[in-house]
């Protein structure tokens, strides 16, 4: 069994072949490379078949079961390793990423590390750095910096999955590891995942090393238009009822974070009629609560918005 699954989900050829030579270049080998493809074409497949190495699997990610997340969480129930490190197809490991993250779960038993991580362009560019653990440090996270400043500031200071090793029987412990309260999230799943960790008090790790290369470029997402990009909003929203409803949230950091998100949905947002339904609500619990069924009946509209909008974009390209 390897120490490590790293498990790339694949869709986008472009830079695919970069994604895989930094993940065949580690200094740490003891991994298997998980691709699951469902891009239109053959060539991922191509690009991929350049190695020959009996840690790489290849495999196509069904007719039909091209659902949000599916090539991701078909990836993870395919995964063997002691920890996964999951790798968008545009992203880059620096060669010591995989050593550093694993010897500092293993020497800290933490279940998540995540690494100081940087930005660069499709022309592979640097434009940006984020250095949230300082040089050469290993620190803690608690669950209550977690929730404060993930979620009470709605700050993503970890990053994409790109940059976290999990313990992957700690990944499986959740029924919806991406989601929130059983609901899936589309946008912040990344968040969902780490603030799961966070509520279920599992040790979660900064490593003061620069482990990932995040890329960022026009074609960052498969529709046009970006038809999900409105759940940037809404989704915040789900976190920040769950944080409150588990009193994981104090009611005035919640108040604040709700107005914030209020000018959001009436400013930048004010494009995405589903939005609008939020409002409404005045970030006030329900009968059941924050979580309960006239939240729950809003954020069904709002997803199903988003999937007339995303067919509406497939329908006319």
């Amino acid at each position: 069994m390897p120490i490590v699954s790293v498990l790339i989900p694949a869709y986008r050829p472009a830079f695919f072949e970069t994604c895989v030579a930094s993940v065949m270049t580690q200094t740490l080998t003891d991994f298997e490379l998980l691709v699951s493809d469902d891009s239109a074409g053959d060539e991922i497949r191509l690009i991929l078949s350049k190695w020959h190495d009996s840690r790489i699997q290849y495999s196509r990610n069904p007719p039909g079961a091209m659902v949000p997340g599916g090539n991701r969480d078909r990836l993870l129930a395919m995964a063997r390793g002691k920890y996964v490190k999951f790798l968008s197809d545009d992203d880059m490991l620096f060669p010591e990423s995989l050593a550093a993250q694993v010897q500092a779960a293993e020497s800290t038993g933490a279940q998540l590390v995540f690494t100081n991580h940087c930005f660069f362009d499709a022309a592979a560019q640097l434009t940006g750095m984020s250095e949230v653990i300082g040089k050469e440090k290993i620190e803690l996270v608690p669950s209550t910096v977690m929730f404060q400043q993930m979620v009470g500031r709605m700050n993503n200071f970890i990053g994409p999955l790109s940059n976290v090793l999990f313990d992957l029987a700690a990944l499986r412990q959740f029924d919806t590891p991406f989601g929130i309260d059983g609901q899936p999230l589309r946008f912040h799943g990344n968040v969902a995942a780490y603030m799961n960790f966070a509520q279920r008090a599992l040790k979660i790790i900064g490593l003061g090393h620069l482990g990932t290369a995040i890329r960022r470029h026009p074609a960052q997402y498969r529709q046009a238009g970006q038809a999900h990009d409105s759940a940037a909003w809404f989704e915040w929203e789900v976190l920040l009822r769950w944080a409150i409803q588990l009193q994981q949230l104090p009611p005035p950091n919640y108040m604040e974070a709700m107005q914030a998100l209020f000018a959001a949905y009436q400013g930048p947002g004010a494009k995405f009629s589903e939005l609008n339904l939020f409002v409404t609500l005045h970030g006030a619990p329900g009968s059941q609560g924050f979580l309960g069924q006239e939240f729950r009946e809003v954020l069904k509209l709002a997803y199903l918005s988003i999937e007339f909008r995303r067919l509406s974009q497939s329908a006319l390209a």
